[in-house]
């Protein structure tokens, strides 16, 4: 998990604190009579904290004050950024606790990874700016992106860290159902991390592809992403996807055929089942390939590729058949929205592309 976070791990034999903005030493010895520490972080060459990994099942609320106890001295003659050390980890792996103790009133609270090296280092430099700038001007010099140590992955982004964002703002076994356009349910790299860690840590229920310019700009195609989070656990907590096409061979527009209340009827009566979800029954098989309502298994999600939930399964009648063929005008809105769409695309690729500015230090 530290690795994943952006640390090099070093035994404390080989351990070089100088080769990275983040090194964290395994197995540190402390001063005469505290034993070992399981991880020592440093951050730009000194000492930021203390990690204690326990083994999985572990209650982590009475390690607090171990990790604590470490934080006060681990060692005299240690370079530290300042004393007692300001960062404090417990975890089991599938669980991690983390306390900052550059709050006001500090206390333990759950987390989903380690922090970053130079999110530990921003934290500082905020807490002691003169002292510690070196530490927000030393650590990498990525590209803007939205770094918490509560996300799964960093990325630019903006809906994928709006996903990551109402997870982490769930309660355990809270319910959510977010817009999200396309590209969610499909890039790769990020998305792809963020979509496996969703199927995993929370039961991603529902999904509902909504009609084209819905609830976002024009052209951008949306949809509605229900799930329900999830305490941690081995095996992913999803186990099927069930999903609505709004969108197949279904043609609004603003002014001359808008969405009304009773074109979602089907898809509220699917997704209630009489109140029991787990009754569910799909509307599509194959005696009747026009249904709208299918459910996946986790299992079919997890081999597509990039794990995308960019799913279709209707015959899009206007590509086989000209009777079927919408009004010139809807066809026109509908190459608009899919150009802008793109543009859209291009306009992030272009944005990843962008060199980041060089950082003067003094």
């Amino acid at each position: 998990m530290l690795t994943a976070a952006g640390w090099v791990v070093y035994d404390s034999k080989d351990a070089n604190i100088t080769t990275h903005p983040g090194v964290a030493i395994r197995e540190f010895r402390l001063k005469k009579g505290h034993g070992f520490a399981d991880y020592i972080p440093y951050v730009d060459g000194k000492v930021a904290g203390v990690v204690e990994a326990k083994e999985q099942g572990a209650t982590l609320v009475g390690v607090e004050m171990q990790s604590a106890k470490y934080t006060v001295d681990p060692a005299d003659a240690l370079p530290a950024w300042r004393r007692p050390l300001p960062f404090a980890y417990e975890s089991t792996g599938l669980e991690t606790r983390f306390t900052n103790g550059l709050d006001i009133l500090p206390r333990s609270r759950a987390t989903f990874a380690f922090h970053r090296p130079d999110t530990l280092a921003d934290c500082i430099a905020d807490a002691q700016p003169d002292a510690s700038r070196i530490a927000r001007q030393n650590v990498s010099k990525e590209r803007d992106v939205v770094e918490r140590g509560d996300s799964w992955t960093t990325t630019s982004n903006k809906q994928l860290n709006f996903v990551q964002h109402v997870k982490t703002l769930l309660k355990q076994n809270g319910r959510a159902a977010v817009i999200v356009p396309d590209t969610v349910l499909f890039e790769g790299g990020a998305g792809e991390t963020i979509r496996r860690k969703l199927l995993h840590e929370c039961d991603v229920h529902t999904l509902l592809r909504l009609p084209t310019g819905l609830f976002y700009a024009q052209g951008v195609k949306a949809n509605v992403l229900f799930f329900d989070k999830k305490p941690a656990y081995q095996t992913p907590w999803t186990k099927k996807l069930w999903i609505y096409d709004l969108r197949t061979n279904k043609h609004f527009t603003l002014k001359t055929n808008p969405l009304k209340r009773e074109d979602l009827d089907e898809s509220v009566a699917c997704y209630g089942a009489g109140g029991n979800r787990h009754a569910r029954k799909p509307t599509w098989f194959e005696q009747n390939p026009d249904g709208r309502w299918r459910a996946y298994d986790y299992d079919e999600l997890a081999k597509r590729d990039k794990v995308s939930l960019d799913i279709f399964w209707l015959r899009d009648e206007s590509l086989s058949e000209s009777d079927h063929l919408p009004e010139p005008g809807m066809i026109a809105a509908e190459i608009v929205a899919d150009l802008e769409a793109a543009l859209e695309q291009f306009r992030l690729i272009a944005e990843d592309l962008e060199p980041s500015e060089n950082v003067q230090t003094s």
